[in-house]
């Protein structure tokens, strides 16, 4: 099953490659500007081990934000947790996901205007 209205939906049973040449994909698509990525670790097909130094990697070397939701019990705090130690900005909650995406635009906004009056 997967949700047509999405942006991208990567369905369940997507594994870390799949995950890898979207998020590939949108590194290099101009219309985005910033990747909020929603993942269940807990699907078979996905190797979190893979799948988290694949997240890493992506936020280390991208020229985009790249924002982590995150969802699961105990064994996804952990895997979550060392993501969010190497950086990744990652959150379990959408609406704090959102607030946060929220103030980066204000702050994105702000400096595009601060930076024209310093041309």
């Amino acid at each position: 099953y997967m949700g047509i209205n999405n942006p991208i939906d990567v369905a369940g049973d997507a594994d870390s490659h799949r995950y890898d040449k979207i998020l590939r994909i949108l590194e290099d698509a101009p219309e985005v500007d910033i990747i909020v990525t929603i993942v269940l670790p807990q699907t078979p097909a996905l190797d979190s081990e893979n799948f988290s130094k694949m997240i890493v990697n992506h936020y280390k070397n991208s020229n985009k934000p790249l924002l982590l939701l995150i969802s699961g019990g105990d064994y996804t705090m952990r895997m979550a947790r060392w993501i969010s130690s190497e950086g990744v900005p990652v959150f379990f909650d959408p609406d704090e996901l959102a607030s946060s995406l929220k103030e980066y635009i204000k702050y994105s906004e702000y400096t595009t205007i601060c930076s024209r009056y310093n041309d």
